[in-house]
C-alpha cells in the first residue's frame, strides 16, 4: 500500500490540494519515496515505479491501483516516455493524457482483478466518481497472448482522442461480467481488441461516436440476454 504526502511532509488537508501542488507517494512498510504526484499529472515519466532504466522508461512490479483518492488522477507522462507495469486496477477515476502505458500482466485467461487492467465500479449504477478510465492521448497497451481486461460493476471507459490496443492472440474484453459496464470511443479515439465480449451481464453497452475507431477480429456474447452496440458516427474495422 502507497501514502500520500505534501511535499512539505504533512498529510493534513490533503482535500483542499491545488493543482500545481506536489505529493509525495511512500512505500507505507519502507516510508521510501516511489514516485511524486502532480495535482493535475504526473511529474515526469518515472514517478510509478522503482526501477527506472533508461530516463524515459519507468518499470514496476507492483499492481498500481487508483482506488483511494476520489478525485482525477491524471498520467501525462509525455510523448515519447513509458510506464510499464505488471497490473492496473482502476476503482476511482484515472485519465491517461499523453505517453505510452504498457502492462504486461503475467496471468492469462482471469476476467478478474487478477488481469492486466480491472476497471470497476460500485456495483450500483454509473457514477462520475467510481470506475472511470478516459484516455484522451497517448497509448495504453495489454501486452501478451490471452489476457483478458475487464470492465465491471458499472464501469466506465472512454477512449476519446488516445489509444487502448491489445492484439496479442485471444486477448479479450469483458464488457460487463457480474453488472453492467459500458465502453465508449469517439473523437479521435481508437480501440482495438483481439476479440470484445459486448456483454456478460444484461445493459452492458459499446458507444462508437462520431470521430472514434473501434477494431476486433469478432464480438461475443456470453450468458447475457441483452447487449447494446450503438454506432453513433463512428467506424469499426
Amino acid at each position: 500500500m502507497w501514502l500520500l504526502q505534501r511535499r512539505t511532509g504533512s498529510d493534513e488537508g490533503l482535500a483542499l490540494l491545488g493543482v500545481g501542488e506536489v505529493l509525495e507517494i511512500l512505500d507505507e512498510e519502507g516510508g521510501q519515496l516511489v514516485g511524486a504526484l502532480l495535482v493535475g499529472g504526473f511529474v515526469g515519466p518515472c514517478v510509478l515505479g522503482v526501477q527506472q532504466t533508461d530516463g524515459e522508461t519507468c518499470t514496476t512490479n507492483t499492481i498500481v491501483k487508483f482506488d483511494g483518492w476520489g478525485g482525477l488522477v491524471v498520467l501525462d507522462t509525455g510523448d515519447g516516455r513509458t510506464n510499464r507495469l505488471d497490473r492496473m486496477q482502476v476503482l476511482k477515476q484515472l485519465e491517461i493524457a499523453s505517453g505510452t502505458t504498457v502492462v504486461r500482466s503475467p496471468y492469462v485467461n482471469s476476467p478478474t482483478e487478477s488481469g492486466p487492467l480491472f476497471v470497476s465500479g460500485n456495483g450500483s449504477a454509473y457514477a462520475d466518481g467510481a470506475g472511470n478510465l478516459k484516455v484522451t492521448g497517448g497509448n495504453l497497451v495489454i501486452e501478451g497472448s490471452d489476457r483478458y481486461v475487464t470492465a465491471n460493476r458499472y464501469a466506465q471507459v472512454v477512449v476519446s482522442g488516445g489509444k487502448i490496443s491489445a492484439l496479442g492472440d485471444y486477448a479479450e474484453y469483458h464488457n460487463g461480467l457480474s453488472s453492467p459496464a459500458k465502453l465508449t470511443v469517439e473523437n479521435g479515439g481508437v480501440f482495438e481488441f483481439y476479440r470484445i465480449r459486448l456483454s456478460q451481464s444484461t445493459q452492458s453497452e459499446i458507444n462508437v461516436n462520431t470521430g472514434g475507431v473501434l477494431r476486433t477480429a469478432y464480438f461475443t456474447m456470453y450468458g447475457a440476454d441483452t447487449g447494446y452496440l450503438n454506432l453513433n458516427g463512428g467506424t469499426i474495422a
